[in-house]
C-alpha cells in the first residue's frame, strides 16, 4: 500500500482532489524526513540533521546534494528550505490530517470484564512458565527490572495474556515488542492508549504513522491523547508493568537504561485501571476508527 494511502487509512482521511493532486515535494520519501527535519528545527547544521534523521553519512550526502541540487534546500552556515515548500508542508499536513482527523469519542471497550476463571487462568499460567522472576512476583506481588530483562520479561507476559492486554505509552515503533503486540492482538484483545505521530513535533513522524497503521490493521485498538507520557502494560486486569520503558528498539532491548515495577496488587493494579479509564474519558482522547 502506497504510503500516503497508508496515513489517509491510518487518519480516516477524505478524499480531497486539491491533495491528490498537489502532494509536497518528496512528501513521503527519505528527502522528505530531510525536508521536515530542517523545517521542524529551523535552521539546521549537518550534525542535527544527522542526529535527528537517523540516516548514514553517505545516505545524508547524498540527499543533500540532491535536495541543494533542485534549490529546495539551501545552505549558508546551516540549512534551510525554500520558504514557499516550507510554507506548503506545513499547510498540506494541516489541512490533510488535523482538520480530516476524525475521532470516535465514545470508547467504551475499556468497560468490558475480565471474569476471575480467566483472571485465575493467567494466574496458573505464570506458575508453569519460566518468566524470569515469577517466582519472586507470585511470593511478594512485587518485582523490580531493569535493562533488558524489562523488555523481555514484558514480550513473555504479552504472550502469556489470555484474554487482554492494556498499554500506555507515548512512542510507539517497529520494535520486537511492537511485533509480539500484533501477533498477540490475533487472539486476544488488545488496547493501546497513545499519542498521535505528528509532524509537527516528531523526528520519527513516518516511522511511527506505519507503526501505528500496522498495529491497527492487526487488530489493536489506538486510542490517541496528545498529553500521554505514562508507560503502562496491563495483563488480563492482573498483572501490570509500569516503567520507563518506550515501546522502540532501543528502549525495549535494553540499549537505553530502563527500569521499572511489575505488581499483582489487586488493589494496585485496579487503581491503575481507573486511572486509565479516566485518562480515556478526557475530551481530549479519541479512538482512531
Amino acid at each position: 500500500m502506497p504510503f500516503l494511502d497508508f496515513l489517509k487509512k491510518l487518519f480516516s482521511v477524505q478524499e480531497a482532489p486539491l491533495y491528490q493532486k498537489k502532494i509536497p515535494i518528496y512528501w513521503d520519501s527519505q528527502e522528505g524526513e530531510i525536508i521536515r527535519a530542517i523545517i521542524l528545527d529551523g535552521n539546521q547544521s549537518w550534525t542535527r540533521l544527522h542526529q535527528n534523521t537517523g540516516f548514514d553519512e553517505n545516505t545524508l550526502n547524498y540527499y543533500l546534494g540532491k535536495l541543494m541540487r533542485e534549490r529546495i534546500i539551501n545552505k549558508s552556515n546551516r540549512y534551510w528550505v525554500q520558504s514557499d515548500v516550507a510554507e506548503y508542508y506545513k499547510q498540506f499536513y494541516y489541512d490533510s490530517y488535523i482538520k480530516n482527523n476524525p475521532v470516535q469519542k465514545n470508547i467504551n471497550f475499556i468497560d468490558e470484564k475480565i471474569s476471575e476463571e480467566d483472571k485465575n487462568n493467567f494466574i496458573e499460567s505464570l506458575k508453569t512458565s519460566n518468566i524470569r522472576g515469577v517466582r519472586k512476583l507470585l511470593t511478594n506481588k512485587q518485582l523490580f527490572l531493569d535493562g533488558r530483562p524489562l523488555g523481555l520479561v514484558t514480550r513473555d507476559l504479552v504472550h502469556n495474556a489470555k484474554k487482554e492486554i492494556i498499554i500506555v505509552n507515548p512512542f510507539v515503533t517497529e520494535c520486537s515488542l511492537t511485533e509480539n503486540i500484533k501477533m498477540a492482538s490475533a487472539y486476544k484483545r488488545v488496547f493501546l492508549l497513545t499519542r498521535p505521530p505528528e509532524f509537527e513535533t516528531d523526528f520519527k513522524f513516518y516511522e511511527k504513522a506505519k507503526c501505528h497503521g500496522s498495529l491497527k490493521e492487526s487488530g489493536v485498538k489506538i486510542a490517541y491523547n496528545r498529553g500521554v507520557h505514562a508507560k503502562i502494560m496491563m495483563f488480563d486486569r492482573t498483572l501490570c508493568v509500569v516503567s520507563s520503558m518506550n515501546l522502540y528498539h532501543d528502549s525495549s532491548e535494553g540499549l537505553t537504561y530502563e527500569a521499572g515495577l511489575v505488581t499483582m496488587d489487586g488493589e494496585v493494579v485496579n487503581y491503575i485501571l481507573e486511572s486509565v479509564k479516566k485518562v480515556l474519558s478526557d475530551e481530549r482522547t479519541g479512538l482512531i476508527l
